[in-house]
């Protein structure tokens, strides 16, 4: 019966009610050119991004490293405020692109270097930014070529940390401060509880070990990581935990041996090798 409604009604009507039925049918066209013309406006503002951070990327390199080059403290001074307005400008238009990466890198490596010369405005909240800076570039881009860099970096400047509260009086910077900027993944590999620094180093050398197996650091991330386990067992043997002072040595050990098989030919496994004659002489492994 609706079947004759429907073939008494006249045309028009009918293909009124057609299209109204149909209606998404004759969208979809429209939907597929609308996505169509955002994909090609996406990538093409992508590819400027890239293009211009690449660029900012590369002037902040060129800049930073001929900061070396420069003498005239007048000179480094006006150099040194360009590097910092490029990073500024990285950080504010790409964050998280590769010329953020490199910014990062550059401004924990001025802060650095400014720390250990004593000339850095705040002694002690600098040390935070400057492992912060260089962990930040691990958090947003792990599969970056900068992300293992920045991660040796970070592991070196606590290693060195203790060394220079205790030489420059920073009784200020604490381990227990310095962990509330470092994310928990990063120490998961740590096998003892953190009370020093170089702990901490010693837990992004391990993590490090685990994540970027493939980088022409890793022989030395190895190297430093057995030695600090080395250090670590001298320090519980001092403090009377024999136990743990075992545990210690023999991660440092299964470092060593490992450096043994997967590097045979490396210059750090040299080290490694004069570590465990020293240590057979010391009678401290068999």
């Amino acid at each position: 019966m609706n079947r004759d409604h429907d073939e008494k009604q006249p045309l028009g009507a009918r293909i009124a009610q057609f299209l109204q039925r149909k209606r998404f049918v004759f969208f979809i066209p429209f939907i597929i050119i609308a996505l169509l013309i955002f994909y090609v406006v996406w990538t093409l503002v992508s590819e400027k991004i890239f293009q211009e951070s690449t660029i900012l990327a590369e002037q902040i390199h060129e800049k930073y490293s001929g900061l070396e080059m420069i003498y005239d403290e007048q000179e480094q001074k006006a150099a040194e405020e360009e590097v910092q307005s490029l990073m500024g400008e990285a950080l504010q238009k790409y964050p998280g692109s590769y010329a953020a990466g490199k910014a990062l890198i550059a401004r924990a490596s001025i802060y650095y270097k400014k720390v250990e010369e004593s000339t850095a405005p705040d002694q002690t909240q600098v040390w935070f930014d400057i492992v912060s800076d260089f962990l930040e570039v691990v958090r947003f881009a792990p599969e970056s070529y900068l992300a293992d860099l920045s991660l040796y970096q970070a592991a070196v400047v606590l290693e060195n940390l203790d060394l220079q509260v205790e030489k420059q009086g920073l009784k200020e910077i604490t381990v227990e401060q310095m962990l509330e900027v470092i994310p928990d993944e990063f120490i998961q590999y740590f096998n003892f509880e953190i009370k020093r620094f170089t702990d901490i180093a010693t837990a992004l050398y391990l993590y490090f070990a685990e994540q970027y197996k493939d980088s022409p650091r890793l022989p030395h991330v190895l190297l430093s990581a057995a030695r600090l386990y080395q250090a670590k067992s001298e320090e519980l043997t001092s403090w009377g935990n024999s136990d743990k002072a075992e545990e210690a040595i023999n991660l440092a050990m299964e470092i060593y041996y490992q450096l043994e098989i997967d590097f045979p030919y490396s210059n750090w496994t040299n080290i490694a090798r004069i570590s465990i004659i020293e240590l057979k002489i010391k009678n401290i492994i068999k």
